[in-house]
């Protein structure tokens, strides 16, 4: 075997297992963000609150999930939140993942049916944005 093909085949061997292992951590840390926000209710929109998830390569969250203090943690969420953006910065990484560098505005959340619920942006098209 070429040299310049032992090399790939020794860089693929070694980087696989870790890119498996940082994708269970980027899912067993969004299963136990979105455990410890449960169901997000709510009485008034000041129970409501949004939280970033996930990295982008160029960064920034890749998306948000409401969650409501009612009953919801925030230093419980907020450190949860930190540690699957820093799995998912490390995915991002590993698996040399590009972005378009756009910018995910922050939406905005309100208490709907009892329910913390994320509000759609409407775009320069007229639909909806989440």
């Amino acid at each position: 075997m070429p040299p310049a093909l032992r090399c790939l085949a020794l860089t693929l061997a070694f980087s696989l297992p870790a890119a498996a292992a940082t994708r269970i951590d980027v899912a067993n840390t969004l299963q136990a963000l979105q455990t410890a926000i449960g169901a997000a209710s709510c009485e008034t929109n000041d129970d409501c609150h949004v939280i970033g998830v996930g990295a982008r390569a160029c960064g920034g969250p890749e998306s948000y999930l409401p969650w409501s203090s009612r009953d919801g943690d925030e230093a419980t969420i907020k450190s949860l939140a930190e540690q699957h953006h820093t799995a998912r910065q490390a995915e991002v990484t590993a698996r040399g993942e590009m972005s378009t560098c756009s910018i995910l505005p922050k939406p905005a959340v309100r208490c709907q049916a009892k329910r913390c619920e994320l509000q759609p942006r409407v775009t320069s098209t007229g639909k909806d944005d989440i």
